[in-house]
């Protein structure tokens, strides 16, 4: 993230592909990150050719040391000590070790009552290596005058509490086209900022602001008193189209 007059945005360094295709490990190298249309995103490829024997350490940027692996490069001829089949296998293996953990915790993602506060936690594990682009599995019942405190429990993602009082849910992040080269990607303030609002009645537009993961400075946790029996749905404008939303029900 860039600050500019004020305003944030991308830093293009990290959104858009840099670099050549091969790597000597030396100089900077980056996919881009992928398309926001997750019909697009699941063909997204990198490729990266590595020219000399090393180990070589990778990270996303975006979701920080959480999110991490190494390329080991060995001399041409050299015997690996595992076939790219084999390879491959065990990648499908710690693939399916992952989901399997996170079909698990989804299963248990409830909210939970604690001194008389409702929590709703978004949770990841860097260990198991998923994280849950989801509050609760079911809306969240509370009585009117109940506060419901959302918390940050996962080490990769960030994520915003977003009531949007039935208006559309804002964009992320808004391109401003520029006379050459790609355009900017300004982080949309009416999502990144949050709106003073420690009360909601049901209408009106009422935000956390981002949310950072575990172990990132800022805000971790958000809560909101719920004054008016109603339905309220709120969301995660960062991953809408990945169908992040929740319901809190008053009575």
């Amino acid at each position: 993230m860039v600050e500019e007059g004020g305003k944030h945005y991308l830093n293009p360094q990290v959104v858009f592909p840099q670099g050549d295709r091969t790597y000597d490990g030396t100089g900077y190298r980056n996919s881009g990150t992928p398309p926001e249309d997750p019909k697009k995103r699941v063909h997204f490829r990198y490729a990266l050719t590595f020219t000399k024997p090393g180990t070589y350490t990778y990270l996303c940027i975006v979701h920080g040391p959480a999110m991490s692996g190494a390329v080991r490069v060995h001399p041409a001829g050299e015997r690996l000590p595992l076939t790219p089949a084999q390879a491959l296998r065990r990648a499908r293996q710690e693939q399916a070790a992952s989901l399997r953990a996170g079909e698990q915790a989804l299963g248990h993602l409830r909210a939970q009552v604690a001194g008389g506060e409702v929590r709703v936690r978004m949770v990841g594990d860097a260990q198991k290596g998923y994280s849950l682009l989801r509050y609760t599995r079911d809306p969240v019942v509370v009585r009117a005058g109940t506060t419901v405190r959302w918390e940050m429990a996962d080490p990769f993602e960030i994520h915003t509490v977003t009531f949007v009082g039935g208006g559309p849910v804002p964009p992320f992040v808004v391109p401003q086209p520029q006379a050459s080269g790609p355009p900017k990607l300004l982080l949309n303030p009416k999502v990144a900022v949050a709106t003073p609002d420690k009360e909601y009645a049901g209408s009106g537009y009422v935000n956390s602001g981002i949310l950072m993961p575990v172990g990132a400075p800022g805000p971790h946790t958000y809560s909101l008193r719920f004054t008016r029996p109603g339905t309220y749905t709120y969301w995660c404008p960062i991953h809408a189209a990945l169908g992040m939303k929740g319901v809190v029900v008053v009575k």
